[in-house]
């Protein structure tokens, strides 16, 4: 609270005219470093969302979210395909193909005539097969933006136009869920959500604030709901975001990012985005200190916690 304090008292709204504060970022996405130094706050966000379907992406096993998955246990809703047993082969969904049509539409993409399932390698309990079935280089949707009305008044009357580019939609499959407390001396692994259908809606980094941020998440919980694609409780795990934070000086190359994954709220995410730019003003000020003009935040992943308001 302290911090989250302190910051606000540092952070006045840039309006069209006004020098750019410095400190934490303002309503505008500028910032003011030591020298005089101006920075743009670009964000990107990521946001996974669980198609609603009565059955998962590759397999007949009930999807999370279905009837029959909201009375099972854990491990109950695994087929042969999702616990990556050999020989086991998968059989693409066509309903969850379909409501990836759905979502590109529903927000202005272009649905491609041909799209490409690929692995992306990576080694963990709740991933037997040791890889995920993903998207990449040629996914079902490309384009389409979002409108953003993002408010600006203390009170939320006032609001700014902002219109947001989306790079692609893509379907992927979910993995499964680990949990590090129910066992004191060791992790359990549940993979009834291995497998589950989800679309994957990358931005551009067109994002200028936590507020703009904030606004997207809740326009595409909107779109997703009216369209029935996704339910978007974020709160049971049906929506999750990840969240890319850059700093780039005016006048200057664009900076590195830094990724924050599986944030779990609105509000998260627009914590996150704010504690993201402050750090990386003070590692840029830090660098400046000592005559270095020339370095650059080093790209990485990071977690972030809402308790302590910290990322890691």
């Amino acid at each position: 609270r302290g911090m989250r304090g302190a910051a606000r008292a540092a952070v006045r709204a840039v309006r069209p005219g006004m020098a750019p504060v410095r400190g934490a970022a303002s309503a505008s996405g500028v910032l003011e470093g030591s020298g005089g130094r101006i920075w743009d706050l670009c964000v990107g966000l990521e946001v996974h969302a669980q198609i609603l379907s009565s059955s998962k992406l590759f397999s007949g096993a009930p999807s999370a979210g279905s009837t029959e998955a909201a009375w099972a246990g854990p491990n109950d809703c695994v087929a042969l395909f999702d616990a990556a047993l050999p020989g086991a082969l998968p059989v693409v969904n066509r309903h969850c193909v379909l409501q990836a049509v759905r979502a590109g539409l529903m927000l202005g993409g272009e649905v491609q005539p041909v799209s490409v399932f690929e692995r992306k390698h990576y080694f963990y309990a709740d991933l037997p097969s040791g890889y995920q079935i993903t998207q990449n280089r040629m996914p079902i949707v490309r384009g389409g933006q979002l409108t953003l009305e993002v408010p600006t008044g203390k009170k939320g009357r006032d609001f700014r136009r902002e219109v947001v580019r989306l790079d692609r939609i893509q379907l992927e499959q979910d993995s499964g869920k680990s949990s590090h407390t129910l066992d004191p001396e060791r992790s359990l692994v549940d993979l009834g959500r291995a497998g589950v259908a989800l679309i994957e809606v990358v931005t551009f980094p067109d994002l200028t604030s936590a507020e703009s941020a904030a606004a997207f998440l809740r326009k595409m919980q909107a779109v997703l709901r009216h369209g029935g694609v996704c339910d978007g409780n974020m709160e049971l795990g049906s929506m999750r975001c990840d969240v890319n934070v850059s700093l780039t000086e005016r006048g200057g190359e664009a900076g590195e990012r830094v990724e924050m994954k599986n944030l779990a709220s609105v509000r998260a995410v627009a914590r996150a985005v704010e504690h993201e730019a402050q750090r990386q003003l003070e590692m840029l000020d830090a660098a400046a200190g000592r005559g270095d003009t020339v370095f650059r935040v080093p790209r990485e992943t990071r977690s972030f916690d809402m308790g302590s308001g910290q990322s890691a």
